[in-house]
């Protein structure tokens, strides 16, 4: 009997090492799981960061706001309010901190001067995140974020805030499929749980175990793993993810995996097989205590060789034994070590995707990453070399030409008695070669600098800049006694600069080129097949269908200098900003009957880098 509990020992120390490499694995697995969400989990409360940043931008552009109209803004700020169930309050204050509107809407004079977001967004002059509060209009435990409103004269006259309620905001851990046991949090200063799925009623506004989330992100790192008990005193692996949060540092955003449930299927798994092995050692000592010690001395030691095979990893090793109990016992060690085997194989097999896996995922974002530093760099040196040009172009080019004009006009005056006409006829020539070489180059300028010199897109009224072009071309227009006729404008994403630019310029061209019919010019626009189209047409001299396409070069003229004055580049720079702005641009004319120039935008876009000459 001792000599087959002996047998035995090997495969107990087997199953010991094998329970203690799938307890490590389980633990891989819990984190990579844990990681996984936590990053989903970061993911989310970034992109609802940025989206309350993007709204505040477009609230503190809109007129209520910007002339501090209550009723308009309190109408605005309600709808809001009504339709995010995150928003637990939406508000404007003055720089006294006196409240504008909100929504809910405060019938009696209140003051917020002493919010953390209030001052924040006021010393830093930018979008903040304040501190945790109870909100004193809303009652519910908020989070706020604010932007200073700045007026067209650069000056800073309210602050725009969102406050988020926190309670509705935990309710996104009902959408992550958190494991048995598993908790989402979100940590901010002095370890205070902003975020708490399940139970945020009970946890929101408690501090968590000091220093816990924040100590197992490193300084240069965004995301971290620690061990440790949660507030619920509840053992739990969290993976911990950082997000940046401007006015407070930063916020952790934690998803934990309770150990024992993690661990739960790989001890049951071990158990089992623990009683397996029992259930069959007592089988073969019963058999060897009814057989005595004939005909055992071989089969033991023989399974004592496949037991220390076995736990030695050979799990290649199979009993031969056939018959009888020994036999049995051997089938019963081959179909464990086939099972372990087997069980080791998909295991290996996992790991062996899931590194395969990340390796071409890093080896992408590696590829993209590179080729992304490369084309902005060399972005960046093909504006270098354009700024070098354009100043070439304005200080060397330039100059030459103001003294050609200058010295040529002073030898006019000093030798103007010793000339003759036809002396005199060619200085004219000269200086005003040399002025419409200048012009040139200032018209070369202005064309680079439509894709080297733009602003930032932002949200406009295109009725505005419109109207505004007009304001400039009143004098035209005036001499002209010219009727123009504007139908409704739309609102989308813009550099004003050039779009105002672009209008100008179209209109300027239908009053330069008019006929002797009373001048009239109509705008117009309208949504076509998912862009903006609009129109400039007028009643002018028109354009022969063999040159359409030929006024959008640059430089490229219809009529002599003496018909109609300009450097023939004003299409090709209309051209120019309609293309950074991802349209198209086209004209359809009859000569007599006036020309319609017609060009596209998209109404939303992202800022792009214009293509460098």
């Amino acid at each position: 009997m001792a000599l087959m509990m002996l047998a035995f020992l090997p495969v107990v120390v087997l199953e010991v090492n094998t329970a203690a490499v799938l307890e490590r694995r389980a633990a891989e697995n819990a984190r990579e799981e844990a990681m996984r969400l936590s990053r989903l989990c970061a993911s989310n409360q970034q992109a609802l960061i940025d989206s309350v940043r993007q709204l505040l931008t477009v609230l503190a552009q809109t007129e209520g706001v910007q002339r501090q109209y209550k009723g308009e803004c309190q109408a605005l700020f309600q709808k809001l309010l009504d339709e995010n169930p995150m928003f637990a309050i939406v508000g404007a204050l003055d720089m006294q901190g006196n409240v504008i509107c909100s929504a809910p809407e405060i019938r009696e004079p209140t003051h917020l001067a002493d919010r953390a977001f209030f001052q924040r967004a006021v010393a830093t002059k930018s979008f903040v995140i304040g501190d945790f509060v109870l909100g004193r209009i809303s009652g519910k435990p908020t989070l706020h974020m604010a932007l200073p409103v700045w007026n067209e004269a650069g000056v800073m006259t309210a602050v725009v805030y969102v406050g988020l309620d926190l309670r509705a905001m935990s309710e996104f851990g009902t959408r992550v499929p958190l494991p048995a046991g598993g908790t989402m949090s979100m940590v901010g200063p002095d370890d205070l749980l902003l975020l708490r799925y399940p139970d945020p009623e009970k946890w929101i506004g408690s501090h968590a175990t000091r220093g816990l989330m924040s100590s197992a992100v490193p300084p240069n790192a965004r995301e971290g793993f620690v061990d440790g008990e949660g507030v619920d005193k509840q053992e739990r692996i969290f993976a911990i993810n950082r997000i940046d949060a401007p006015g407070i540092g930063s916020l952790y955003v934690s998803v934990g995996v309770s150990k024992k449930e993690a661990y739960a299927p790989f001890r049951k798994q071990i158990r089992d097989q623990l009683l397996m092995m029992a259930g069959i050692a007592s089988l073969a000592l019963a058999a060897a205590w009814r057989l005595g010690r004939s005909g055992i001395v071989h089969p033991t030691r023989h399974l004592a060789g496949v037991a220390r095979a076995l736990s030695a990893g050979q799990l290649d090793v199979r009993s031969t034994l056939r018959g009888g109990e020994f036999g049995e016992i051997g089938t019963a060690f081959n179909q464990m070590a086939e099972a372990l085997a087997r069980r080791i194989a998909e295991l290996n097999a996992v790991q062996e995707d899931l590194r395969r896996a990340q390796d071409e995922l890093e080896l992408r974002v590696e590829e993209r990453t590179e080729d992304a530093r490369r084309a902005l760099a060399e972005l960046h040196r093909s504006n270098q070399e354009l700024e070098q040009f354009a100043y070439m172009v304005s200080h060397d080019l330039q100059e030459p030409l103001r003294m050609v004009a200058s010295y040529t006009q002073l030898l006019e005056r000093r030798y103007r008695d010793q000339l003759d006409s036809t002396a005199h006829e060619f200085i004219g020539y000269a200086v005003e070669g040399a002025q419409r070489m200048q012009g040139f180059i200032q018209d070369i300028l202005e064309y680079s600098r439509v894709g080297t010199h733009g602003r930032p897109f932002e949200r406009l009224h295109v009725g505005r800049l419109v109207r505004q072009a007009l304001e400039n071309l009143r004098v035209a227009i005036e001499e002209k006694g010219a009727q123009v006729v504007c139908g409704e404008m739309p609102e989308l994403d813009a550099d004003p600069v050039q779009l105002g630019q672009l209008f100008q310029n179209l209109i300027g061209n239908a009053l330069k080129f008019s006929g002797a019919a009373p001048v009239r010019i109509e705008i117009g626009a309208v949504w076509r097949e998912g862009m903006w189209e609009f129109v400039v047409r007028d009643n002018g001299i028109g354009i022969a269908a063999a040159d359409l396409e030929r006024i959008f070069v640059i430089f490229q003229r219809l009529h002599t200098r003496q018909e109609y004055h300009g450097s023939g580049i004003g299409l090709a720079v209309c051209k120019r900003i309609v293309e950074r702005h991802g349209g198209r641009i086209w004209v359809e004319s009859q000569p007599g009957k006036g020309s319609s120039f017609y060009f596209t935008l998209p109404e939303r876009q992202e800022n792009r880098v214009s293509p460098i000459l």
